[in-house]
Order: C-alpha cells, then sequence, then structure tokens
C-alpha cells in the first residue's frame, strides 16, 4: 500500500503509535545517557551521549502529537506496547557497571535499537495520509533522520564488531498496520 492509498491513522492508532514512540524515545535517551560516565572508551563515550542528546530533542516535539481528548485517555498513555520492552529496557538497564567494559555489547544494543526504532519509524511514514497525518509525519520524519544519521555512522568501537544477540531488539511500536490488516514484512 503506498501513502497515497492511505486514509491515514485515526486518532487511536494515532495515540497508540505516538505513546509508544514517545515512551521509546525517551527510555532511550535516558538509557544511552547513563551508560555515558560509565564508559571508559572516549569514542564510544561521545558517541552515546550524542546519541542521547538526539533521542531527546524529540521527546519534547512527541508530546505535542499526542491526540488529545478524553475519550483517547485509555489509548493516549505514554508507555510500551508491551511488557517485554519495559523487561528489556530494565535489563540493559543493569548493564551500566559493564558499559566502561563491554564497548562491544553496549554498542551492539544502542544501534540495533537505533536501527529498529528507525525502522519502524519508516512503517509509520509509509502508512501516514498528508490530509491528516500532517503533524505526525513532520515530528517521525525528523526522529528518522537522526536515527539514521547516529546508525549510518561507522561503529564507534575500535574493531567495529557488533554482538549479535545484543541486536535482536523487540519490536518498539505497536503493529497498528497488522492490525488494519496491511502486511509490513
Amino acid at each position: 500500500m503506498s501513502t497515497t492509498e492511505s486514509r491515514g491513522f485515526s486518532a487511536v492508532e494515532t495515540a497508540r503509535l505516538v505513546g509508544a514512540l514517545q515512551w521509546t524515545t525517551e527510555s532511550l535517551f535516558e538509557l544511552l545517557g547513563a551508560w555515558v560516565p560509565a564508559c571508559d572508551d572516549p569514542t564510544v563515550s561521545v558517541w552515546l551521549a550524542e546519541a542521547s542528546r538526539k533521542l531527546g530533542s524529540h521527546v519534547q516535539p512527541l508530546a505535542e502529537v499526542m491526540p488529545d481528548s478524553e475519550l483517547l485517555a485509555e489509548f493516549a498513555a505514554v508507555g510500551p506496547h508491551a511488557s517485554g520492552l519495559a523487561d528489556a529496557f530494565r535489563s540493559w538497564g543493569l548493564l551500566g557497571c559493564d558499559a566502561g567494559s563491554d564497548h562491544d555489547l553496549v554498542v551492539g544494543i544502542a544501534c540495533g535499537s537505533i536501527d529498529g526504532l528507525a525502522a519502524e519509524c519508516q512503517q509509520v511514514l509509509d502508512h501516514c495520509a498528508s490530509h491528516c497525518d500532517g503533524p505526525l509525519v513532520r515530528v517521525v520524519t525528523a526522529l528518522q533522520v537522526d536515527l539514521l544519521t547516529l546508525g549510518s555512522c561507522d561503529s564507534p568501537t575500535a574493531d567495529g564488531v557488533v554482538d549479535d544477540p545484543a541486536s535482536k531488539v523487540p519490536r518498539f511500536i505497536p503493529d497498528v498496520l497488522s492490525d488494519r490488516g496491511i502486511d509490513c514484512h
């Protein structure tokens, strides 16, 4: 389905998408920022700080495009779309102590998360309709540009090897496209 064929997202779908995007972006911002002081490699530390700063700059714009209505209150919650995602972030948060010694794992999680979120942003953008999803398109495009910029950089680790298990990240955005019968895979 192309963008021109899409009728756009409903207010409920938009609320679910924006709530999940805001939570994930803010959680990545906090996670990567927490790893910065623990990291003993200056190159990795600077890259993590830059990634954290860029992610943090998108939290408020996402909050501003959240549909605002009493009828949408239950859908407009900022939170993970699945409990497994919250569990993943909690376990990743415990790696803060290892950030100084296990750069490949930390960078693998960061890069895998950034790449995964950028791909999911593209799926959202592919199904936005210009006549009704303009603000969502603007905010998600800006987020995606920063994510792609971070993901396109050479690995900040010395050997460039990223641990495979760390790059297997869960889905960040609720699958509202599949709920509509749109196959995104």
